[in-house]
């Protein structure tokens, strides 16, 4: 057997690098009844049934799984935002730090178009809580160079609304994407937001960038209500001095929490996500989680 990794699955086939070769494969049967699907990112073990074919026999343990979009073994997410036009939705940002935060995704904040907005109050609030944060213009080519050292290794998936740049910026992150003036990358295919498949695709310097459509749609439900709070960091000083142990940290007299954001040392917008997750979640029933 040989040991590679699935960059692509689609119509029931997956195609596993080993090597400096992609092989098509299917997967046996027992996944199926193990109830186990290969994601694209798995490490896997592949049985050749000839030169340009095989099966995948094994799953090598995942670190992290995401359902929808079906990928595993990121190593960060670079959540990518506009400084204008639009405007940046911190509600989107502090939902997907949070399903980073539970399946242990490495978090990066990339706010793009400096050029048109250099009011940095919300970048500024992201860093000041410890997540990594970028600004860049790919008009003005600023900040690309550190953008590509963010996603040089590893596995990176790309999230943000269209419109904040996603594209452009990737286009410019190698030049083996093949760039278009004022188009897109030939490599990358986004166009008209036609992908409806995972795939990774290998830089020059050895990372992959994962193009992975339906990050939007990623919801919190399998989060508590309970265990929000420890996906927001910057409430970690003020916890434990609340009145109450059981402090929703939402409404409560005597909350350090609701304190803290008064005199201004917890963004207003930050509590205003946390408050709007803790409601949505105290509804979902256990059977409910996913």
């Amino acid at each position: 057997m040989q040991e590679g990794l699935i960059v692509k699955g689609i119509g029931g086939f997956y195609y596993v690098k080993c090597g400096e070769k992609i092989y098509s494969c299917r997967a046996r049967g027992k996944f199926r009844k193990d109830i186990k699907t290969p994601f694209v990112g798995d490490r896997v073990k592949i049985r050749l049934i000839d030169g340009e074919e095989g099966y995948v026999e094994e799953i090598e343990p995942r670190k992290n799984c995401l359902i929808r979009p079906p990928v595993s073994n990121i190593d960060r997410l670079m959540i990518v935002a506009a400084l204008k036009d639009p405007k940046p939705d911190t509600n989107f940002i502090d939902k997907l730090l949070v399903i980073c935060g539970f399946h242990g995704i490495e978090p990066v904040l990339c706010f793009n178009k400096v050029d048109l907005n250099d009011d940095l109050t919300i970048p500024e609030v992201y860093r000041s809580i410890g997540y990594p944060v970028q600004i860049t213009s790919t008009k003005k080519n600023y900040g690309m160079e550190a953008f590509k050292n963010m996603v040089s290794d590893g596995i990176t998936a790309v999230a943000g609304f269209s419109g904040v740049g996603k594209s452009s910026l990737l286009n410019m992150v190698d030049e083996s994407f093949g760039l278009k003036t004022g188009g897109v990358s030939e490599k990358l295919q986004r166009g008209k937001h036609t992908t409806r498949h995972v795939e990774l695709y290998e830089l020059e310097s050895g990372g992959y960038l994962a193009d992975t459509p339906g990050f939007s749609n990623l919801d919190i439900d399998m989060v508590r209500a309970e265990e929000l709070k420890e996906f927001y960091p910057e409430f970690a000083p003020y916890t434990e001095s609340c009145r109450f142990a059981d402090c929703s940290h939402t409404k409560e007299k005597g909350c350090s929490v609701l304190a803290a954001e008064a005199e201004g040392k917890i963004a207003s917008f930050r509590l205003e996500s946390y408050r709007m997750f803790y409601e949505r979640l105290k509804e979902i029933k256990e059977w409910e989680r996913k």
